[in-house]
């Protein structure tokens, strides 16, 4: 491969087709400068562009490779081109989703030391709104890897997805449990052992705590598979979403208690929200995936 070969035939397709180097860069996706670069022999194209460069400038991939039009079958370089492209945007892509599982990791992280931790470090104010559009906003993260990615997998793979999506399930369900075990504790004045009336509600925000703290360790493992791919995304991350957004919801009401009635009427509501929402994302996802 001859730079200075290759970036002849590239500048002189591109004046054969009256293309300026900026309307070139343009069409390719790169800057002027690349294209000078290219055309001045200091850099070749990255095997990206290659395919699209071609079809702009209406050469082969193969003359631009060689520097030479050969006007030969070329269809074996093409496909091999395109394969790398190909190779290469689903790398950029893989990038982006960890990046985003990631991100979305940190948010739960955020959200669920405000609301457990330290109550009222990002989220100030009684209402569930900003939560529930922090939630929505993780759901659809979470969604986007999920329906965007290639789902096939082999039978252990199917075998430790469906296990990781039975602890999710069950994480989730104690995660209600818990929620719901405040107003039977707290209306009934039911005390476990042996606890003192004054350490209930230390005692309810410690298994919040520590429920949570397992959700974050089940998504680490979830992430550490799917890095690895020995499992996909799957049901089991919302579910863990869900779990983690129930119990900062269920926390900041710990926080807040001001009366059995009210305690009752929140936690409705924050468990109806947050099942709600999820139902919805998860019959999107499924109908996506079909």
């Amino acid at each position: 491969m001859d730079k200075r070969k290759s970036g002849k035939i590239i500048r002189e397709a591109r004046i054969q087709n009256n293309i300026t180097q900026s309307e070139l860069g343009d069409c390719v996706g790169v800057s002027n400068k690349a294209v000078s670069r290219w055309e001045n022999g200091e850099s070749f194209p990255d095997v990206g562009v290659l395919e699209n460069l071609a079809l702009v400038l209406g050469v082969s991939i193969q003359d631009i490779i060689t520097g030479e039009k050969e006007g030969k079958d070329n269809s074996v370089v093409t496909e091999i081109v395109r394969v790398a492209s190909l190779q290469q945007r689903e790398k950029k892509r893989n990038l982006v989703r960890k990046i985003l599982l990631i991100s979305n990791f940190i948010l739960c992280i955020i959200v669920g030391y405000s609301a457990i931790g330290d109550n009222g470090f990002i989220l100030v104010n009684d209402s569930i709104i900003s939560y529930i559009v922090i939630m929505i906003i993780s759901y659809t993260l979470v969604v986007y890897i999920w329906i965007s990615e290639d789902s096939t997998t082999d039978s252990n793979n199917c075998k430790i997805k469906k296990n990781m999506k039975i602890v999710a399930f069950v994480l989730f369900l104690l995660s209600l449990i818990i929620g719901f075990g405040e107003i039977f504790m707290i209306d009934k004045d039911f005390i476990l052992f042996g606890i003192i009336k004054a350490n209930v509600g230390p005692f309810i925000n410690g298994q919040i705590i520590g429920l949570f703290i397992l959700n974050i360790f089940w998504f680490i493992v979830a992430v550490y598979m799917y890095d690895k791919k020995l499992s996909p995304i799957h049901s089991g991350w919302l579910l863990s979403v869900a779990s983690m957004y129930l119990l900062a919801l269920y926390g900041d009401l710990l926080h807040r208690l001001n009366s059995i009635q009210g305690l009752v009427n929140s936690l409705m509501l924050r468990s109806v929200a947050v099942v709600a929402i999820l139902g919805l994302f998860l019959v999107f996802a499924n109908i996506k995936n079909k």
